[in-house]
This record gives structure tokens, sequence and C-alpha cells, in this order.
């Protein structure tokens, strides 16, 4: 339908403030109409001390957090530049917490001065209705009275839902699994009910490609917000996966990705694929030595890490320049697939894949300047260290089976990862904040590889 104006509201009981963007309206075929095409004017019912715009209108535009006084029924008004045919409206918000205020969002639509829509959140009958398509979701058989009692009906699709989750058979997607969550509320402990809840939402975003990116349930960290919490999540989703699949699965997480451990659960795949590429660059005369995230499992661990996608290994031809480093990889590369090693996503002067015997494993370039060694660090960047922490090479095990590896390995993770490399910290670089309650386990001594 058409619309000029909307009266974007916080209709609560209790004195709030807006705390949200700009409204994105959405044309007949669903896509974003940009603000700056049809906002004609913006109007905010009050200012919240400090955050006054000069222009609110281009403050809104530039997508900009809006923010008003608390106030009772706090507003937005929006006057677009002409009636404009809108299929949906979006209101952006702040990527985590849903806080309570969420709920009681109103929304009136106008056109040429008539009230043509009129959205309440907490309208009655829609809450009614989403209770009737949360039911239908999980083929729960709501009571044919025409009134029934709301709480024992709610208790026992819980049940339901619950038992669902658990047995691995809760077919619903994330967002549907999410709706199944307290939306609003303060950060707190979850419940056996919710926690069943998000380790099924775990699974349903690795089911497509068994992996998911961590940030995909990044609206539940208001239930996943300690370090302990997550753990509980992480192995009741381990356990549920493992009772569907009938053999032992190990989900794990880490800050970038949510998968199965598969570098341990395909552990022989990977050390006879790694065998054979350290035989390959032997033969080739260019040193190649375990790296980053699989160094870091065999110093400290003596295997691969759970929460570790892939191998890393770092090789050195003998370059002395980046350049150098471009023309030795398309020979390099010429080189592995000749000898059967199958190179692929190649990104000169970065770091490549190579897939050998069912394994994908990462090689990182290096080039060498007098005593200083040139590799990718930090947010894959280049920077140089010692070359003295990595050449002449040492070895390291992984899983019993020895690699060549940094010399000085120790001095190498210290570079890498800081002096706490010995101590495991999985949530290091989280996408949301973690509240840290574990006990941190001692520091090991640990030799140079």
């Amino acid at each position: 339908m058409e619309i000029d104006r909307i009266v974007l509201a916080v209709s609560a009981p209790t004195p709030e403030f807006v705390n949200f963007f700009a409204p994105i309206f959405h044309d007949a075929d669903g896509n974003e109409i940009p603000r700056r095409d049809i906002y004609a004017d913006i109007t905010l019912s009050s200012h919240r001390q400090g955050h006054e715009p000069e222009n609110l209108l281009e403050f809104a535009i530039t997508g900009k957090m809006l923010h008003s006084g608390r106030e009772i029924c706090p507003a937005v008004i929006v006057r677009l530049k002409r009636p404009v045919f809108v299929s949906k409206i979006t209101v952006p918000n702040r990527e985590g917490v849903c806080h309570k205020r969420s709920q009681f969002i109103t929304l009136r639509a106008f056109s040429k001065g008539v009230c043509c829509v009129s959205y309440d959140n907490m309208d009655p009958s829609r809450r009614l209705e989403a209770f009737r398509q949360i039911a239908d979701a999980i083929a729960f058989t709501l009571p044919q009275e025409e009134t029934f009692d709301l709480e024992a009906t709610r208790n026992a699709m819980r049940a339901s839902i619950f038992e669902a989750a658990e047995s691995g058979k809760l077919s619903l997607n994330v967002e549907e699994m999410f709706a199944l969550l307290p939306m609003f509320g303060e950060v707190r402990d979850p419940d056996d009910y919710e926690e069943a809840i998000c380790a099924a939402m775990i699974l349903a975003a690795m089911k497509a490609k068994n992996y998911a990116g961590t940030r995909s349930i990044r609206f539940a960290s208001q239930l996943l917000h300690s370090d302990q919490v997550i753990d509980r999540v992480r192995l009741r989703a381990s356990r549920i996966a493992s009772r569907v699949s009938g053999t032992p699965r190990e989900v794990t997480l880490s800050k970038h990705h949510m998968h199965y451990a598969r570098l341990i659960e395909r552990r022989e795949v990977h050390l006879n694929a790694m065998d054979k590429l350290f035989g390959v660059f032997e033969q080739l005369g260019i040193p190649l030595v375990l790296s980053y995230g699989t160094l870091l499992g065999a110093v400290r661990e003596g295997g691969f890490l759970a929460h570790d996608d892939d191998v890393d290994l770092l090789y050195f031809d003998g370059s002395t320049t980046h350049d150098e480093v471009i023309a030795g990889q398309q020979v390099l590369i010429e080189k592995l697939n000749a000898a059967g090693v199958k190179c692929g996503g190649e990104t000169l002067g970065k770091n490549f894949h190579v897939f050998v015997e069912g394994a994908s494993l990462d090689l990182f370039p290096s080039w060498r300047v007098g005593e200083r060694l040139h590799l990718l660090m930090e947010q894959m960047r280049y920077r140089d260290i010692a070359a003295e922490l990595v050449l002449p090479s040492g070895s390291a095990q992984i899983h019993g089976r020895t690699f060549p590896a940094p010399g000085d390995a120790a001095g190498f993770l210290t570079e890498r990862y800081g002096p706490t490399w010995p101590t495991p910290d999985v949530y290091y670089g989280w996408p949301w904040k973690v509240t840290r309650t574990a006990e941190v386990p001692a520091t090991p001594e640990v030799a140079n590889a």
C-alpha cells in the first residue's frame, strides 16, 4: 500500500525511551528503499541529553542510532517526500540483547492523513496467533475449546518442545527456535529448557554445511553470556548430535565458527595428508613447518585443537621480497599439481589451500631479509619476526606423529599469541561480551619443540 507518513512509538506502561535506528522501507519486491530517496523529514518526540544532532534528518539517513529522552510513549515521526508503495517496514536494532522496551513497539502508517496500518506488538490477538503458529510448527495439538487454560497449555507445549530438542527432532530453523526463547529481559543463566533450545539452535545453524558462523547466534547472547553457560550448551549440542548420528560427535565453538571437531574426528586423514605433503616439500627442497593454530595444538596439547578447523603450515622458498613470494607461488603451485597435490582458492601473495587425500591444508608463505622473516601474522597482515624463531626447523608431535616445526616453537607462539599462549583461551576475540567465570588453568611448563 502507499503511505506518506509513519509514527513509530514505544507504548510501554512506564516511561521508556527510543533507542533504535530509523525505520527501513521495502518496495513491492522486498528490496530496501534507500532512506535518502524517500525521507523528507524526521522528528523525535524528545532528545536524550547529549544526543541532540544539529541535523536529525541527515543523522537518521546515514544510519546513526536515534535516542529520545525517557518519557511516556516516546515516538519517531517520519514524513516521506511522496506517497510510496511499501510492502514491509523494518526497525533495525542494536545486535545482541533485545531490551524489554522492544516488545512495546507500535506503528501507525498514514496516507493523505488517514491511518491505513496499525501495528501493536503487544496486541493480545497477535500474541495468540503467534502461539498458534508455534503450535503448528512443532505439530502440537491445541485444545479445541474456544477458551482453554493458557498456562497449562503453555507448560505442555514447553515439555513437547524440550523433548523434541533433546531428541534432535525439533525441525525448525534458527529464527523459529529463537522465537521459543525469552526475547526480552536481563542477562541471566538459561534454565534446562532454554539450554536445550540453544543447543538445538547451534545444530540447526550447522545443519547445511556442518559449520556456521558463531555470530549467527549472537541474538541469544543474553542467555549465552558466560564461558560456563556456553560450554554447557556446547556439550549438550554434542550429546544431541551423538544421539542422532549414533556415533560420538563433538561440537566446538570458536570466535569465528561453530562446527564439529573435524580435525579430531578425521585426524588420521589429516595426519596422512600432512605426511604426504611434508614428503613432497622435502623432495622440492622447500622448508615446511607447523604454524599458528596447528603449532599451538602440537606444543600445548600434543594434538589438534578441538575448536580448530584447518591445518596451518608455513613454508620458506628462499624469497627475499613479497614480489618474489608471488612469483614463487606460481611455480610452487605448478610443481604441487604435478606431484598430485591439488591447489585451490589461490590468492597470490597470501595463503592458499591444498587438497591431499581428502584433507584440506592451508599453506602460508614467507620471505627473508637478513635476520628477519616476513610472514602473515595478526589480522592476516605481514610483519617481520626474528628468523631464528623459525629457521632452522625443529620438530613437534601431533597425536604421536612427528612433524617439522619452528626451531623455537615457544618463541614463535609468544610472538604470535602473546605470553599467555600456554593457557587455553577459547573466548579470545569472541563476537559478544562473555563473562569469564571458569577457573583459569595453571600455565604449564613448555619446552621448545
